[in-house]
């Protein structure tokens, strides 16, 4: 790489830094683990109908899109999604935000379900579908669903309005206490939708595949920001917390674990930003990449909240304590992502993929 690109990356690395800062301070005015944990003590999903309003006003539903003044890159969005991440806010910005971009427009708000199979009959221009979605994350306080359905081996991506007549939702109760839902359909209309002209000639499952990199990048980075507030919390936690007349954190046991959860975070912070370049790029690797950046985020940074609750000890298993909310968020956020084996396979096509010529720099 030139010096001029190492430049342009550098300028690129502060620029996302910048952004995550800027969106930690407006959510570490407008929410916090407190207002997580009064939503489970009052037994409600963790859902706040004016922080999701804020967010729309703040222009993170649109960062995707071309053609707004909040238009910016999916770099640009996984910064704003680590600091969602970080302050455990319930803003599914990440599948609303790839539903917009499938759509090439801002539209009400519409989280995306993939992997499900519905028994479906078209009439003209209305496809009519029976069958269930099973968990729909943020479905109980979503307006829309996008998903893609099978006709006769051709994918179509369709819009489900949840208000709908056939449509019949339950409220589920996940470990993150996010507003889920099981989603009945019964002759439910569904509508299909138009691709943007500059996408029409690659078709609806290319432009549905490269909408779900764009999700699960954002979960990713969503993940990377639970997992660096619980090892930042360890961390001050060890340098305080005294036995036998030092800080825990003073042990190797205790610091060793400590730096290599900071490692581990790094490096799937590092993986998030190359994947959202290719991804932007259209690059051919753009698939792969994205599946290691997922793929580490599932393997390391769960164990990361799990082993922050092991370093406060037993304070860090009281309900009081912020150590069990990181827990469940880190938990919903892997169980939102592909399973690791399907990740693994995707994954090493990056590595069995042939080499490519490189030009010599000038």
């Amino acid at each position: 790489m030139t010096t001029d690109g190492l430049d342009d990356l550098a300028d690129a690395m502060l620029a996302r830094v910048e952004i995550r800062d800027a969106a930690a301070k407006v959510l570490a005015r407008e929410w916090s683990t407190a207002s997580v944990r009064a939503c489970m003590d009052r037994d409600d999903p963790v859902w706040s109908d004016e922080l999701w309003s804020l967010a729309d006003e703040l222009g993170w539903r649109a960062v995707l899109l071309d053609d707004d003044d909040a238009g910016g890159t999916l770099g640009d969005l996984t910064a704003i999604c680590e600091s969602i991440g970080e302050a455990v806010a319930p803003l599914p910005v990440a599948p609303d935000a790839a539903a917009a971009w499938y759509r090439g427009r801002a539209g009400p708000f519409t989280v995306l379900a993939d992997g499900h199979r519905l028994d479906v009959e078209r009439s003209g221009a209305t496809i009519v579908a029976t069958g269930r979605l099973d968990a729909v994350g943020y479905g109980a306080a979503a307006e829309r669903v996008l998903l893609p359905v099978d006709e006769e081996g051709v994918t179509t991506v369709v819009e489900l309005d949840l208000g709908s007549r056939g449509v019949a939702r339950a409220t589920l109760v996940p470990l993150d206490r996010t507003p889920m839902a099981r989603v009945e359909l019964d002759r439910a209309e569904l509508t299909p939708v138009s691709l943007p002209a500059a996408m029409a000639g690659r078709g609806a499952g290319a432009r549905w595949a490269a909408a779900v990199r764009r999700h699960h990048l954002c979960v990713t980075a969503e993940l990377v920001g639970v997992a660096a507030r619980a090892n930042d919390a360890a961390v001050a936690y060890a340098k305080e917390r005294i036995t036998f007349g030092r800080p825990i954190g003073s042990y190797q046991a205790i610091k060793h674990r400590l730096v290599d959860q900071r490692c581990a975070i790094e490096v799937a912070r590092a993986l998030v930003a190359r994947a959202a370049d290719a991804v932007e790029a259209d690059d051919p690797d753009a698939d792969p990449l994205t599946a290691l950046a997922c793929f580490w985020a599932v393997d390391q940074l769960r164990a990361v909240a799990e082993g922050a609750l092991q370093v406060f000890g037993g304070i860090g298993f009281t309900w009081e304590h912020d150590a069990h909310l990181l827990v469940r968020r880190a938990a919903g956020l892997v169980a939102a992502l592909p399973p690791p084996d399907v990740l693994r396979r995707r994954a090493i096509a990056l590595h069995t993929s042939p080499p490519t010529q490189e030009q010599p720099s000038p």
